[in-house]
């Protein structure tokens, strides 16, 4: 694509704003510059066919409790549980679940507690999940965990309700989300 030529988050934005077809741009090193259409950012009501993930990727804790239905030895242990094992992100593990604790170790308790439970992945900014089994889980590779940057053109006759940038990202806009994408706190 025509977006590929520019090499740097900068130069990727300013041909976006240039151009009459560039709505939206992201940029990160492993993937370079990319133009798009209009997109959802948080609670605005277009659906999820225009959704753009708030939170900064990072790594998760998780692990594979059962292997073809079999308990995998030392998953549910404490003293033996590799909490490290599913460091990429999984998909198929469901909504988020309730836990004791926002931590790795309530996840892993509260998966291992419920006997359909097979793989569970955990991340403060994101919760628990866990289910029967997973798919696509992703490697933890760094350059998959750098931030995207990119930006979108308020479009004239557009109503964007709620406004992206007001109180609905409040809770995340503090704390650990806010020091990792750079916001101010409010």
């Amino acid at each position: 694509p025509q977006s590929q030529i520019y090499k740097t988050a900068v130069e990727c934005e300013e041909a976006c704003c240039k151009s009459n077809d560039c709505i939206t741009f992201q940029f990160r090193t492993k993937e370079g510059c990319l133009f798009g259409g209009d997109t959802r950012l948080g609670a605005e009501k277009d659906g999820v066919s225009a959704w753009c993930e708030p939170r900064s990727p990072d790594s998760w804790h998780g692990q594979r409790t059962k292997s073809k239905g079999t308990p995998v030895e030392g998953a549910c242990s404490p003293d033996t549980a590799n909490m490290n094992e599913l460091n990429g992100q999984c998909f198929g593990l469901g909504p988020k679940r309730p836990t004791q604790n926002n931590t790795p170790e309530s996840c892993r308790e509260a998966c291992c507690a419920d006997a359909n439970c097979g793989m569970w992945q955990w991340r403060k900014d994101a919760g628990c999940f866990y289910n029967k089994n997973g798919h696509g889980c992703n490697e933890a590779n760094p350059e998959d965990l750098e931030a995207f940057v990119g930006k979108r053109k308020v479009q004239s006759g557009r109503t964007y309700s709620p406004y992206a940038y007001t109180g609905d990202f409040a809770d995340m806009a503090t704390g650990d989300f806010a020091d990792r994408a750079g916001l101010e706190q409010r």
